[in-house]
């Protein structure tokens, strides 16, 4: 009997001094990883070590496109990951975690080095939203180099074209927003943006006699989205709105058949808040649309549809159908929105724009809009009106 529980003790303790070998890298190797993507200029930056799972939380505000920034957070914390571990990277917004992309450290370098396809990899790759590889919350337990309380200050333009006068066959409308976004806590986001007047063919006034003013409020709010039970995702909004609106919107979404399809949930409570020349003309929080939705992605070719059924702010149920195709970051789509006497169809764009990459973040920078939306109606009447809220969901998500 003592021979026995002295082997098995024996063995006991061999399997303690092995195993961790190869499943925790060491302090240091963390310590590395951290200060590397610190001094990249990434923010609220962590890396733990646990059960042979390397995670690191980082936020990106210096790369458009998200997928790029993912490549090179794994370029710069590959090399101190030990090849039998998996490496879990975790892609924040504005402080809230967004997702978890999970595969074995040597699996991430053999597609990085051209040793494993693309159709291969994604077989090995394990992502999920809401919780961690392992199970558990998102948040880390400490960060480094928040970025809350830091200004981002641009120049959005903003464009808008009617068709079919019997005049002028094409009326344009030309502005350009200075903007300032700044996230003061986690999950938040102010926004102050304002509209400066260049040129205007739609002002029903005339030319020489405006109804409007050469300087206006466009968005001017105060958001917050973050994670509530069940990997349900929030985002809210107050404030002034594009389109002479003011109020309160919401959308909540959840992703299931591995992100194939979403299912999604909205509405608002709005006024009318109008900036004339002289006066500024302003209506009770009275108009209110809600709605709920289900998108549909497909892997191959970047194709997702949305069904939108809701009570809109024409006070009228409606229904609104959208197909976009994305590739890479330029987007394309086609839409079509009915209520029960009208129909209207139209496209929508989203070309991206220089830079690729920001100057790194710090107290108040300057800083480029990612892309320019164009939406085009082939009429102006109220069918299947909301209020446009810039912090949605998928803006939240960074398109991932």
């Amino acid at each position: 009997m003592p021979r026995t529980a002295l082997t098995l003790c024996f063995s006991a303790l061999l399997l303690l001094a092995v195993s961790p070998a190869w499943s925790q890298p060491d302090p240091d190797s963390r310590e590395r990883i951290t200060l590397a993507l610190l001094d990249h200029g990434f923010e609220n930056v962590a890396v733990t070590a646990a059960d042979g799972v390397v995670s690191v939380w980082f936020e990106n505000r210096m790369y458009r496109h998200e997928l790029t920034a993912l490549g090179v957070v794994l370029l710069l914390a590959i090399d101190e990951v030990p090849p039998d571990s998996e490496l879990e990277l975790i892609p924040e917004n504005r402080g809230v975690p967004l997702v978890s992309i999970t595969a074995r450290a040597d699996h991430w370098s053999a597609f990085m080095e051209g040793r494993d396809t693309p159709e291969g990899f994604v077989d090995r790759v394990t992502i999920r939203t809401g919780q961690r590889f392992g199970g558990g919350s998102l948040s880390p337990p400490s960060k480094r180099n928040r970025s809350h309380w830091k200004t981002d200050v641009a120049l959005r333009p903003l464009f808008g074209v009617s068709l079919g006068f019997v005049q002028d066959h094409i009326r344009t409308t030309t502005e350009i927003a200075p903007e300032a976004v700044m996230s003061p806590f986690p999950g938040g986001l102010v926004t102050l943006q304002a509209a400066i007047r260049l040129q205007d063919d739609l002002d029903p006034c005339g030319k020489l006699n405006p109804c409007g003013r050469s300087v206006t409020p466009v968005r001017n709010t105060l958001c917050w989205g973050g994670w509530l039970r069940n990997q349900w995702l929030l985002a809210t909004s107050v404030g002034v709105f594009p389109g002479d609106r003011y109020g309160l919107a919401a959308e909540l979404g959840t992703l299931v058949m591995d992100g194939q399809l979403e299912l999604w949930a909205g509405g608002d409570l709005s006024g009318n808040l109008q900036f004339l020349d002289q006066v500024v003309n302003y209506s009770d929080l009275t108009q209110w649309s809600g709605f709920v939705a289900a998108t549909a992605r497909t892997e191959a070719i970047d194709l997702e549809g949305t069904l939108k059924l809701g009570r809109f702010r024409e006070k009228r149920l409606g229904v609104r159908v959208d197909l976009e195709r994305r590739l890479k970051e330029f987007e394309i789509g086609f839409f079509l929105v009915q209520n029960k006497d009208e129909r209207v169809s139209g496209l929508t764009l989203r070309i991206p724009l220089p830079v690729r990459k920001n100057l790194r973040p710090r107290r108040v920078r300057p800083v480029t809009v990612p892309a320019f939306p164009f939406r085009y109606r082939e009429s102006s009447d109220a069918v299947v009106i909301q209020v446009s809220f810039f912090d949605n969901l998928d803006r939240l998500r960074k398109r991932l």
